[in-house]
């Protein structure tokens, strides 16, 4: 088994946050440009500008998004609960929307209040009361404007103001809200709404103790909405799902969430890192659900709305995506002023204590090829190769290997590549239907076909095949988890095959 380690390349030094806030140091070359590839506006501007390659994001709602090149787009729109410290490794959860990371109170199947040291035997649930921060806005945005009656005003848009939106933040009129305990529950609800492709639905279900029940009752009012519908119309009637109850998951106060999981279950609190238990306001859903918003990709997969750093303001299918700085975030968001041994000495703690995001616009345009990307960054079009890749560097590193100018050139332009260690396993697996490494039928065996497996897995010369196969660009691991994760063990090979 290895774990992947990548380079990046950039003009001095780029960070991205647990939370997906970006922060550039900015390093530029002595020497001018010659030919500037960006006017003197947008050179001054507090612009970060980094492409993307393949397609456009595909889920920007974050209910459905779990791919790795929408979190550039998610973390930094979307609040979840916990995020994880910057710098500190093994990775620890801090809070992020919540005021604090809670531990749970466990109880027995009569409701009574065990001990931490309670066996998994004994909880019956593991109740998380979680405070959430005051004061936190979300982004402006058209669905939460409201007149002086206090009626949303782009809840029941004209039907040729919608067939001409390709943009909803072409709508004059935007407002806000404070972020509640309310607008996480809605936001859980929707992992059983049977019109969101869910992905961790199949996961909460069996801890979220009314999450089924929950899901039937959705299912069939979504059944009932549609019920005078084509199957292909795209168009479908807003699904309150504040109408109904899930049992296990409330906000006893406007500040307060109250989870009940099932059972003991110490990996939740990592669950709500993840964008599935972000916020999602209920006027967003109700603003996307009028008719004809679906025909222009009106919808939280296109267009978000959070409480993060950042907005997207523009959106071009498969060419350029525009996120600008959210007015409304607060400036007590800070950078982090501890991190791992030596992370003073090499600057990365010298913006502690200074209020986040440090950009004002990230600016991620298309790029197709690789090689006129290369080329594209070392003329000055980009401030990083990929923003969402990690391996860019290796391609700069053959090259200063085979070519003395291009080492020069890349040394002039004070290119960097700093190594990282990502928190992802690259494995080989045994067919378990193999009667020679398989499971094994009887209990002969089972025991003679895992000596077996063992003896593999101690012959096989990872280092090697690294070397060969990997580039160098991966680290042995000595567990089934990566060292960046708190006890990922210590055993010299991976024996648990």
């Amino acid at each position: 088994m290895k774990i992947k380690v990548g380079y990046g390349a950039a003009y001095g030094r780029l960070f991205k946050l647990s939370a997906a806030v970006f922060a550039l140091a900015a390093l530029t070359s002595c020497k001018e440009i010659p030919n500037s590839v960006h006017t003197e506006k947008e050179l001054a501007s507090n612009t970060l500008y980094t492409p993307f390659s393949g397609r456009s994001p595909k889920h920007l709602d974050p209910t459905s998004s779990y791919s790795s090149d929408e979190t550039p787009y998610t973390y930094s729109i979307y609040e979840p609960l916990y995020q994880y410290h910057f710098l500190e490794r093994p990775y620890r959860l801090i809070p992020r929307s919540a005021a604090e990371v809670v531990k749970p109170v466990y109880l027995d199947k009569d409701g009574k209040v065990l001990p931490e040291t309670a066996s998994a035997e004994e909880i019956a649930l593991s109740v998380y009361e979680i405070p959430i921060k005051k004061g936190i806005l979300f982004a402006p945005h058209p669905a939460f404007a409201k007149n002086e009656k206090g009626e949303y005003v782009n809840h029941a848009l004209a039907p040729e103001v919608i067939d001409q939106l390709h943009n909803p933040m072409d709508l004059p009129q935007k407002g806000t809200r404070e972020l509640t305990a309310e607008d996480f529950v809605y936001s859980i609800k929707r992992m059983a709404n049977p019109r969101i492709i869910a992905p961790v639905y199949g996961t909460m279900v069996n801890y979220l103790p009314g999450l089924k029940d929950f899901a039937v009752q959705v299912r069939a009012e979504d059944k009932r909405l549609r019920a005078d519908l084509k199957p292909s119309d795209r168009d479908l009637p807003f699904l309150d799902l504040r109408k109904f109850e899930l049992k296990g998951v409330s906000a006893p106060d406007k500040h307060t969430l109250r989870l009940e999981v099932k059972g003991k279950y110490p990996q939740f609190p990592n669950w709500l890192a993840m964008t599935f238990f972000a916020p999602v306001p209920w006027e967003a859903e109700a603003f996307y659900a009028q008719k004809g918003m679906a025909k222009n990709n009106l919808s939280l997969n296109y267009w978000p709305v959070g409480t993060g750093p950042y907005m997207l303001v523009e959106s071009i299918e498969n060419r350029k995506h525009v996120m600008e700085r959210n007015p409304n975030f607060r400036k007590t968001e800070l950078y982090p002023c501890t991190g791992e041994p030596g992370d003073e000495a090499k600057g990365f703690l010298k913006d502690c204590g200074k209020p986040l995001p440090f950009i004002d616009r990230i600016e991620i345009t298309a790029e197709k090829e690789s090689v006129p990307l290369r080329t594209k960054f070392l003329q000055g079009y980009y401030d990083s190769p990929q923003i969402e890749r990690l391996d860019n560097g290796q391609g700069f590193l053959i090259g200063m290997a085979d070519s003395a100018e291009k080492e020069k050139e890349y040394k002039e332009k004070k290119l960097q590549f700093p190594q990282t260690i990502e928190a992802q396993n690259t494995y080989f697996g045994f067919n378990w239907m193999d009667p020679v490494v398989g499971e094994g039928k009887t209990p002969e065996e089972r025991e003679r076909n895992k000596k077996l497996r063992q003896a593999i897995s101690i012959a096989m010369d990872w280092e090697e095949y690294i070397q060969i196969f990997e580039k160098g660009l991966a680290s042995p691991a000595h567990g089934p988890l990566p060292s960046l994760i708190l006890d990922f063990g210590l055993n010299p090979r991976p024996l648990w095959v």
